[in-house]
């Protein structure tokens, strides 16, 4: 990520617009789902989301503009476009209702358990399988399947469901060793 930070850090470009423009094409991605315009014009809007997502906070922390507002702003940001994501696939068919209800709620749990954790002194990064990185890559293969093969964007979904279930008890049982001892 940093080769592709550099030419935002040198053109000065505010880490907060990085993060909005996230967000915004997050947006044009689920339009592109609605209004049905396929497969080449999704996946690049949706790659192009994924990529400021990972490039907003390489930038703040390597040109030194890393601020408390701009961490809420970046977490903000990252549930909706989470939720965004993920209600594209229930638009696509992959899951119905319940899936998206599910992988919603768990996806925002394992945000809420590292922030939670990290409120109470203990880290979380790098705990479970289904970070959100991980996460948005997979939808990403999931997506592209949706076009080309349903049923198997389908079971991957569902295998996304499960390990994002995986990854919430991960957390659980490191934050519950981390704080062994305290009064339950």
């Amino acid at each position: 990520m940093r080769v592709l930070s550099s030419p935002f850090t040198r053109f000065n470009v505010n880490p907060n617009v990085l993060t909005l423009s996230g967000l915004v094409l997050a947006l044009a991605y689920l339009l592109a789902v609605e209004v049905r315009a396929g497969p080449l014009v999704t996946v690049t809007l949706y790659a192009l989301s994924l990529l400021m997502d990972g490039v907003d906070g390489v930038v703040a922390r390597s040109s030194g503009r890393n601020t408390r507002f701009g961490a809420f702003l970046d977490s903000t940001v990252d549930r909706l476009v989470d939720v965004i994501y993920l209600f594209s696939l229930y638009r696509l068919s992959v899951t119905g209702v319940e899936g998206l209800i599910l992988a919603v709620t768990g996806s925002l749990l394992i945000s809420y358990t590292r922030a939670r954790a990290e409120g109470l002194g203990l880290s979380l990064a790098g705990v479970g399988l289904m970070e959100r990185s991980e996460r948005g890559i997979v939808i990403l293969f999931i997506l592209v399947l949706s076009y080309y093969h349903l049923g198997i964007a389908t079971a991957l979904f569902y295998i996304l469901l499960s390990l994002i279930y995986i990854t919430l008890i991960q957390r659980i049982v490191r934050t519950y060793q981390g704080l062994k001892g305290e009064e339950a």
